[in-house]
This record gives structure tokens, C-alpha cells and sequence, in this order.
């Protein structure tokens, strides 16, 4: 299947936090204009974007790492909760950005938080999240020397806008091992935050779908069979 840009959608009951449903809007050319569904069963409490927020924030790990943060003078930015159909359930997916103290600094993604049902992880990068919530790695132990660099990325001249400065990666065949898998979805994540960082929106939704296509295929290899 060739990679598309899509808006992503999921439902929750009025009044309830529980997932119901997921609508994708496809936006490409050959089928614009056309709705993907997929409905969950309503007796089985499948998570909704809501819990899954609501176990980050409790989260020791995560929040203790928010508040060393904040402490050393950096501003904690959470970009947008990815949900993405897997299997049997969904899987979600959430960078963060820190901000340094000073007028015109561009956030830098600083960590990405990965959530499978219960299991919560956040990691230096998606490949680092991944193995923690599949059981391949420990997780990091929070700490205060991991601010954003200081010279990492450059100030914005008042009403400048930042050029684009990386091209979405050609698609090409997913492979068979777990370890390349998860490399693939955190190369493809990590050019879709510079691209969105860029303004380049559409090549930003064509490797989050990329991602959504590798971690369909991860979960695949690791699930045990029914």
C-alpha cells in the first residue's frame, strides 16, 4: 500500500471516556474525500485518548521527569495524542517538546511517550518507547541534565517562518525483523516532527502514516497468536 495523507479522528461517548470509534478522513487526490471507520465494541471499555492523558499525568516517572524539567527553567510542551488502530486494540503516541527560557526559541522534541493499554513509556525516541511498552528494555530513569541544547535549533526573526528542510523518505518494503521495524517508525517519527516544525503539514501526514503503517506491522510480529 502506497503511503497518504489522512486527518484522524476518534470518538468517545457523550459524557464517557471510553473509545467508540476512529474515522480517517483520506485527503489524497485518488480517494478524497473519503471516510475510514472502524468501530469498537462498547462492552469491552477500549481506552479513549482521555484515560490514556489521564494515566500520563499520574504517571511517577513521567511526571517526576515534567517537574525536573520545569525546575531548570524549561517549558514543557505536549504535542498532540496520536491513536492508532492496532490489531485487536490501539496504540498511542505522544511527543514532547521543551522550550528553553528566552523570546523567539523553537521547541525541540525531547522525548516520545508511547501507551499500549496499560503499559506507559516515555523514551528519548519512538524505537526507545516502543522496546520499553513490548518488554525489549528498561525504562529511563528520569533525569534534570537532559534540557533542550542550547544551540540545537535557531531563533525566528520576528514574522520569519521556518523553511522546510527535509523531504518525506520514499516508501519502501517493511521488513521482517523487530528491531528493524522499530528503527523504520523512529526515523519516520522523528522526520515527521521536522517537518511539521517546518510547516511542511502535508509531508508530516504522509510519514505519520508511515508510522501508523510500521507499528501495525510490529505489532503484528509481537502479539502472540490467539
Amino acid at each position: 500500500e502506497e503511503v497518504e495523507f489522512a486527518l484522524i479522528l476518534p470518538f468517545t461517548p457523550e459524557g464517557k471516556t471510553i473509545s467508540i470509534a476512529w474515522m480517517a478522513a483520506r485527503s489524497d487526490a485518488a480517494n478524497y474525500g473519503k471516510l475510514l471507520s472502524f468501530r469498537f465494541p462498547t462492552d469491552t471499555g477500549i481506552f479513549g485518548p482521555i484515560q490514556i492523558e489521564s494515566r500520563i499525568d499520574t504517571n511517577t516517572a513521567i511526571s517526576q521527569q515534567f517537574t525536573l524539567w520545569g525546575q531548570s527553567g524549561s517549558q514543557v510542551i505536549r504535542g498532540n495524542l496520536l491513536m492508532i488502530p492496532i490489531g485487536e486494540g490501539n496504540l498511542f503516541v505522544e511527543p514532547i517538546y521543551l522550550r528553553a527560557s528566552g523570546a523567539n526559541t523553537i521547541p525541540e522534541l525531547k522525548r516520545v511517550i508511547v501507551a499500549n493499554g496499560n503499559n506507559i513509556a516515555m523514551e528519548p525516541t519512538l524505537e526507545e518507547a516502543l522496546e520499553v511498552v513490548l518488554g525489549l528494555a528498561q525504562a529511563t530513569a528520569p533525569t534534570d541534565e537532559d534540557g533542550p541544547s542550547p544551540t540545537a535549533q535557531p531563533t525566528l526573526a520576528e514574522g520569519e517562518t521556518p523553511q522546510p528542510t527535509a523531504t518525506p523518505a520514499p516508501t519502501v518494503p517493511l521488513p521482517d525483523d523487530v528491531d528493524d521495524l522499530i528503527t523504520q517508525a523512529n526515523d519516520a517519527f522523528e522526520l515527521a516532527q521536522r517537518l511539521l516544525q517546518a510547516g511542511d503539514f502535508a509531508g508530516y501526514g504522509e510519514e505519520i502514516d508511515r508510522v501508523e503503517e510500521i507499528l501495525q506491522r510490529l505489532l503484528e510480529l509481537t502479539q502472540p497468536a490467539p
